[in-house]
């Protein structure tokens, strides 16, 4: 398996991840002209809420893997790196199986508790992706941890394509029952698209099979560890970066529901509230294009900085922390201006319909967003998984 380099890994993942990004952009037009303001709003509260479980499940083992991953394999344990990668697969198989029944048998009062109750087919029928997700972002953690990015791209690329195509598809399939059966339809696409990603993983995994333990780079001396040290690694690594990404998903979830109680409490009817709350979701979705960047950016660094922490070699770490941070100040800052100045032609583009103010007043959180993300990959690649928790609770708890 042909390890890439920090620059190399970045540009295959920013490449797929613009594609995805861009690609889930171009079809909002489609996909809101099938639903409706109403249906998109629908929609997007359903995607909120699968986020939000989306992360618990798939945020802290992943990196935990890549991380675990990258420093054992710099110090020549390839054995251990992979007895850690098969630990945290078992994991994340029981944690996605028991998430994804709790989401499908809890989707009604979740819908409830969010204000969004048309939202529940939605919900219901996204449940079974969290349990394919999290079988596929192990193989993710894997290569990532490995060093090699290329994977992990051609994965994202397929699962949006397969997304979109059915999304559109089942959406006008099913919108001759009402709009609830036709948000729940878009879903399906969602499903797909995480099915065919995992296949691929588990293909290009045991493809790569042979290079799991390279009898070219063993190194006899090297220190083992039992199955007890390798699990509390992962665990030790996984439950801080958890509570990070889940508390920052769980405000925007208490913001999705305050949203559209203010909303009609300021005297707006449901319908209307709903459409309001569409406006923000298409906001947030045209923020995801760069911040997508930065995540591709953060994924590819991690293990980078991790081996070189793991090889006490600070002069890289530190030579590799600058030229993240160079490059996330060097993407956010031009996009966030960009969008400011041309948020109205770009919704009109697009047609969004209303709510390009959101973009024109709001493009300068951008920069803000991104810095958190790529300073906390950082703190979490040099061991500082709870400090880098504690900053990000404390952000949200001012916000």
């Amino acid at each position: 398996m042909k390890k890439q380099s920090i620059a190399k890994g970045f540009a295959v993942l920013t490449a797929a991840s613009m594609f995805v990004k861009i690609l889930s952009v171009l079809y909002i037009p489609f996909l809101r002209g099938i639903l409706g303001d109403e249906g998109y709003g629908i929609y997007g509260a359903a995607f909120q809420a699968y986020t939000f479980i989306y992360v618990i499940a798939n945020s802290g083992i992943p990196v935990a893997i890549s991380k675990s991953i990258s420093e054992l394999s710099h110090t020549g344990n390839y054995k251990d790196a992979f007895r850690t990668f098969k630990i945290a697969r078992s994991y994340l198989i029981v944690i996605g199986a028991v998430l994804a029944t709790a989401m499908f048998i809890l989707a009604g009062p979740i819908s409830r508790v969010l204000h969004f109750e048309k939202s529940y087919l939605a919900i219901l029928a996204l449940s079974p992706t969290i349990f394919i997700t999290a079988v596929a972002s192990a193989y993710r953690g894997y290569f990532q941890g490995r060093g090699n990015m290329t994977n992990t791209a051609i994965s994202q690329v397929l699962e949006q394509i397969v997304n979109v195509i059915f999304t559109l598809l089942f959406s006008v399939l099913l919108m001759r029952y009402g709009v609830e059966a036709a948000c729940a339809g878009g879903t399906v696409g969602t499903s797909l698209g995480a099915l065919a990603a995992m296949i691929f993983m588990i293909i290009m995994f045991y493809k790569n099979r042979n290079s799991i333990i390279p009898k070219d780079n063993i190194v006899n001396d090297v220190k083992r560890y039992t199955y007890k040290e390798l699990a509390k690694t992962i665990i030790h690594y996984s439950i801080p970066i958890t509570i990070s990404v889940g508390a920052t998903y769980a405000g925007n979830l208490v913001d999705m529901a305050n949203t559209k109680i203010r909303l009609m409490a300021g005297g707006y009817a449901e319908e209307t509230a709903t459409i309001l709350y569409g406006f923000l979701t298409k906001y947030q979705q045209l923020m995801n294009v760069p911040v997508s960047i930065v995540a591709a950016l953060a994924a590819t660094v991690l293990p980078s900085l991790s081996g070189s922490m793991a090889l006490n070699d600070k002069e890289q770490f530190e030579k590799k922390l600058r030229y993240a941070l160079r490059l996330c100040v060097f993407v956010v800052i031009p996009s966030a201006v960009g969008f400011s100045i041309l948020s109205e032609p770009i919704y009109s583009f697009l047609k969004f319909g209303g709510g390009y103010e959101l973009m024109k007043y709001g493009a300068a959180v951008l920069v803000f967003m991104s810095l958190v993300q790529i300073q906390t990959t950082i703190l979490q690649s040099a061991g500082l998984l709870y400090t880098a928790t504690r900053n990000v609770i404390i952000g949200i708890i001012a916000k």
